[in-house]
This record gives C-alpha cells, sequence and structure tokens, in this order.
C-alpha cells in the first residue's frame, strides 16, 4: 500500500506491516507492539478521559511498567475493522475526516 492510510481496513493493514505509527485522527495513533512475545496493536496518545471511550467498541487496557497501555484486540474470531470503524468514526465511509 502506498500513500496514508484512510479506512480502517487500510489502518489495520499499515499497522500490520511496520512498526510504524499509524494516524487515527484525534491526536491517537496505532502501532503494532510486541508485548511478552506477542504482536499487540496498541493505541498511543489516549488521555484518561480517552481511555474509556475506546474501550466501549472493544479495546483493552493493561498496565505494564506502573502505565497503563491501550490496545484493539486482534486475530482470528475478532472484527478489528469494526473496532478501528467505531473508534474513527469511519461508519462505512471510504475516507475519514482529518481530525
Amino acid at each position: 500500500m502506498t500513500g496514508t492510510p484512510e479506512t480502517p481496513a487500510e489502518m489495520l493493514t499499515a499497522a500490520l506491516g511496520t512498526t510504524a505509527p499509524v494516524n487515527l485522527g484525534r491526536g491517537l495513533t496505532l502501532t503494532r507492539r510486541r508485548v511478552a512475545g506477542t504482536a499487540r496493536l496498541e493505541i498511543n496518545g489516549a488521555d484518561k478521559v480517552t481511555v474509556d471511550g475506546l474501550k466501549a467498541p472493544g479495546c483493552f487496557t493493561e498496565i505494564i511498567a506502573f502505565q497503563l497501555r491501550v490496545f484493539v484486540p486482534h486475530g482470528e474470531g475478532v472484527d478489528t475493522t469494526a473496532i478501528l470503524s467505531r473508534i474513527t468514526g469511519d461508519n462505512g465511509g471510504s475516507t475519514r475526516n482529518a481530525a
């Protein structure tokens, strides 16, 4: 894929394909991380108020080294694209609005 990912599916593909952060808008980025030997998708830029809003569509939190971190579930049986759609506000549109 070339250019900036615009749809949740493109964002997911970009995040899984590199460790570079992918812009989700609203000051949030999605980055692939290795935690305890497993690849995870971490959302960075979330403050305490935003965390509850991210947990509502299906994200989960974990405290690692005394820091609260937010992750997007992915893998078999998880519709990660739908979760990213709810986070970005892209409900079937082809492009998202920049925040």
